[in-house]
Parts: structure tokens; C-alpha cells; sequence
């Protein structure tokens, strides 16, 4: 029934919302992208008659989700015109009508809306990272944030921590690509700018966040954003799996189990789950994942344990000079150089230390983990203590 000859254009199908002997309700787009809304309007042995009301992708979303009237998107179309298309065995042709010329009995019920059981056709094909990635020589990520009751908004202040951990997550990976991880300090700017993100577009998803990189591939279709993904993929597939946690994060170095830890800690916050989806302009990369709230919790503990681990260890001679064990803190002053180390007990503390002596000398070995802005370089220092002999 789609007209092959018109000035709408080469068009295809996206979904069906209504069928009766042959689709009497879908939606369409041709070759450049334009959406169009169909509805069979007069049928008869030899012919049909359709309006084809062109609509933007925002209204669209609109439309498929119920919260707009079908009605309305025709009566009220965005450019005030419809094209009245006649199909026959001969043929087809679109003509264009002014929306208040439209026949009244053409038009549905003022109650008929439509309602998608799920994220349509169109949402998957109109925002299709590898789509994107392919047209414009960049990663691009999509990130479905699957909030409680299927909620299309979210809180300003939890989206802007969860763009931002998972910014400084990419700068701390891309750092380690480069070759040159670190916990202290801020990021050199020349990879800051390759591993810079933008938010390209939102969809219904619940709440659905498009980024695209900063910058476009080379000749090799490789760039050190897609080497960061690339790796940041690995951490959300390996989900709750301690041994490959530690195994990719122990790769890493530097400040990416931290970062990781804030990533998590935002996604959290959402109280969802989250589908990832990754377009790349290099055949070999790309994919999907899907990470559990309960996946997120697991791994979240995990990796703040891990983040012990990897992160840097010294030893220091000290004086005890402050444990609270009920809130696991503590105190000690180098004996060398009078510094105050402060902190947490780890969770992997042994038992012993619970029963150390205030102002008694010891040997600590503390774990120093380094919270980094990317940009600003400004640190935020924590001490955990390891041991106590």
C-alpha cells in the first residue's frame, strides 16, 4: 500500500498501529529521514485513499507513547498541510491539503491515542548508535536509564552526577590507554579532548541519554575514546565477576577503580537498571549490555574493595593516636615527619587492630585512594588502613 512514485519519497515502513486487511494506521519515513503519520481514510475495490501527515521525531515520541491525541497530530500537523494520497492498480499520486480542509468523518475520535507497549521501531532506528556512529566518524553511546514505574524525567541534579562520573570514568580510562595512568593530579588536556563526550540526544527509555565523542576517527577508524569504551564495555559485561573486575581494573591503574566506584555509586541513585548500547565507526567494535540494579549493587561492593587493591599502598612508621572501632576511624602521626594520616579502617582490616594501643608505635600500611576532578585537577585524599603491626 506505501506509494513508490510521489513527492514523499522513497518510503518503508516503521510501525504498525493498526491493521484491518492491510495497514490502516502505521507510521513511515523515507530515504532523508522525514516521519510521516498514514491513516486510511476511504477504501473501495480498486482504490485507496490515505492522509500522510509529515511529523517531527519529538512529536512522534509524543504520539507513540499516548500522550498525544492522533487527532490532534493530524488536525494541528506542524506544517499545517497533509498529503492526500490515492493508491490504485494503476498507480499512485499525493496531493497536498491544508488541515483545515480536511473532511471532518476522515478524521478518528477526539479519545483515540496510541499507546506503545515498548520503545518503537523508530526511537531504535532513528537513535541507533552504530547509525550514528557510521554517519559521523564518532563513538556514540546510548545509555537507557530503566527508572521505577517507567518514569520519562528524571532529577536534573541525579542526571548531571551521572553525566559527569561517567565523563571522569572515560578521562581515567583513556589515560590508562594512553599509557600513562595516574592517581594524583589532573588529566593532560590533549586527552581530555579525545576522550570528551556530548550529549547528541534524549529519548523516551525510560530516560533515554545519546552521547557522541568529541572527536572523529582516523584513517584506521581507531581513536582513543573508542579505545575507552572499548574498555568501559568490559567493566559493565563483567557485571558482579570479581576475577574479571579485578583482572580489567588492575590493567587500568591509576584512578579508573575509583572512578568506576562513582560511576556505579550514580547509577545507583536512579534506583533502575541500565541498557547500554555502543555504535563505533570500526566494524570490530560495538555491542550491547544490560546491568541489574542488583548487578549494580553487587558490583559496587566489589569494586570498592578492589579499589583497596589497586590503588596506591605505603608503609609508615606512626604513633596511634586515635581508633574509634564502632566507627572504624582512625588517626596516626608519622614518626619521621610528625604528618597526620586520618581515615576508614578497611573492610579487609584484620581483627587485631581493634585492640591496638593508643600513643603505642607501630608500622601502618595504609591504602591511598585519590577522588580526581578530570578537568580541574582538584584531589580529594583518603586513607585506609590496611595493617597495623
Amino acid at each position: 500500500m506505501l506509494p513508490i512514485r510521489t513527492c514523499l519519497g522513497e518510503l518503508e515502513i516503521i510501525e504498525v498501529f493498526d491493521f484491518f486487511d492491510f495497514p490502516r494506521l502505521f507510521s513511515c519515513r523515507n530515504r532523508a529521514g522525514q516521519i510521516f503519520l498514514a491513516l486510511s481514510v476511504e477504501d473501495g475495490i480498486d482504490m485507496a485513499t490515505f492522509i500522510y501527515t509529515p511529523i517531527s521525531l519529538d512529536r512522534y515520541r509524543l504520539l507513540a507513547s499516548g500522550d498525544l491525541r492522533i487527532r490532534d497530530a493530524i488536525k494541528l500537523a506542524e506544517d499545517r498541510f497533509v498529503f492526500k494520497v490515492e493508491v490504485t492498480p494503476s498507480g499512485e499520486s499525493a496531493a497536498m491539503v491544508l488541515c483545515n480542509e480536511i473532511p471532518d468523518f476522515w478524521l478518528p475520535e477526539e479519545s483515540e491515542v496510541i499507546i506503545s507497549s515498548e520503545t518503537s521501531f523508530a526511537y531504535q532506528k532513528v537513535q541507533s548508535p552504530t547509525e550514528y556512529a557510521n554517519s559521523t566518524l564518532r563513538e556514540t553511546i546510548n545509555f537507557a536509564l530503566k527508572l521505577p514505574s517507567n518514569s520519562t524525567q528524571v532529577a536534573a541534579r541525579i542526571l548531571g552526577d551521572f553525566l559527569g562520573s561517567f565523563q571522569e570514568l572515560i578521562d581515567a580510562i583513556a589515560q590508562a590507554c594512553a599509557g600513562e595512568p595516574t592517581l594524583r593530579g589532573s588529566i593532560p588536556k590533549g586527552i581530555l579532548d579525545m576522550s570528551s563526550f556530548y550529549v547528541f540526544n534524549t529519548y523516551p527509555s525510560s530516560f533515554g541519554i545519546q552521547l557522541i565523542a568529541n572527536k572523529q576517527v582516523d584513517l584506521f577508524s581507531d581513536s582513543l575514546a573508542g579505545e575507552a569504551v572499548e574498555q568501559l564495555f568490559k567493566l559493565i559485561n563483567a557485571k558482579a565477576d570479581e576475577v574479571s573486575l579485578r583482572e580489567i581494573l588492575q590493567t587500568l591503574k591509576g584512578r579508573a577503580a575509583s572512578k568506576y566506584r562513582s560511576f556505579l555509586e550514580s547509577l545507583l541513585v536512579t534506583e533502575g537498571d541500565l541498557e547500554a548500547s555502543w555504535g563505533s565507526p570500526k566494524p570490530a567494535r560495538g555491542g550491547e549490555s544490560i546491568m541489574s540494579k542488583h548487578d549494580m549493587q553487587a558490583a559496587y561492593q566489589i569494586v570498592s574493595k578492589l579499589e583497596e587493591e589497586v590503588g596506591e599502598q605505603i608503609q609508615v612508621q606512626c604513633t596511634l593516636t586515635n581508633l574509634h572501632v564502632r566507627t572504624r576511624s582512625f588517626e596516626i602521626c608519622g614518626l619521621k615527619d610528625g604528618r597526620i594520616y586520618a581515615g576508614k579502617l578497611s573492610e579487609e582490616a584484620p581483627e587485631h587492630i581493634n585492640h591496638a594501643t593508643l600513643s603505642e608505635s607501630y608500622t601502618a600500611t595504609l591504602a591511598r585512594v585519590i577522588e580526581v576532578k578530570s578537568v580541574s585537577g582538584e584531589e580529594k585524599e583518603k586513607w585506609l588502613l590496611m595493617d597495623l603491626v
